[in-house]
């Protein structure tokens, strides 16, 4: 009722009502948000879900805020967790991995020169072939060798792969995008 009552699209409404768990994907300005809180009050007012035992993820700072905003007034006590999908991936990371930490731009590019056969010339950016195939690679889930064969910027991409993991592992640190993989 509270959902109706929200203004929310047919696919919305799916989406908050659904059985099980719901991922929501959309456009910019389509609702996530608004969706993600919907579900929330649903579960937890609606259903009666112990407010301890879910989990939302956004995929940034400021939508966890508004969620966390917006849910304010759904549970008495701690309420659901609402987590990035970063804030999730490091979590579960530095659980399994004590001490790791995250490894940000300037660390990554340090790696990326010493394992990679990066050329560096004056006015140009020889590292975003790398990390443009790096993401394609960890977040797309594209092989190294076609990763590589797409981005033929990235020379020794698929070759050093295994490696550029290895050394960030040794420096007990993840980049964004490992964290993910």
């Amino acid at each position: 009722p509270e959902a109706r009552a929200a203004g929310l699209a047919p696919a919305g409404l799916a989406a908050v009502s659904a059985n099980g768990p719901a991922r929501i994907i959309a456009p910019a300005g389509w609702g996530k948000t608004r969706v993600l809180t919907e579900r929330l009050r649903h579960l937890l007012r609606e259903r009666g879900v112990d407010p301890r035992v879910v989990t939302a993820v956004a995929f940034n700072t400021r939508a966890a805020q508004e969620l966390r905003d917006r849910c304010a007034d759904v549970a008495d006590g701690p309420g659901p967790h609402i987590r990035t999908i970063h804030s999730l991936a490091f979590g579960i990371c530095s659980a399994a991995i004590p001490g790791l930490r995250v490894a940000h731009e300037p660390e990554v590019r340090e790696v990326l020169d010493d394992v990679f056969p990066i050329r560096h010339q004056r006015n140009t950016d020889p590292a975003a072939a790398y990390l443009q195939a790096l993401a394609l690679i960890r977040l797309g889930l594209v092989p190294p060798d076609e990763a590589e064969a797409s981005i033929p910027e990235a020379v020794g991409v698929a070759a050093g792969f295994e490696r550029f993991r290895a050394v960030l592992a040794e420096r007990r640190a993840v980049d964004f995008d490992e964290q993910i993989y």
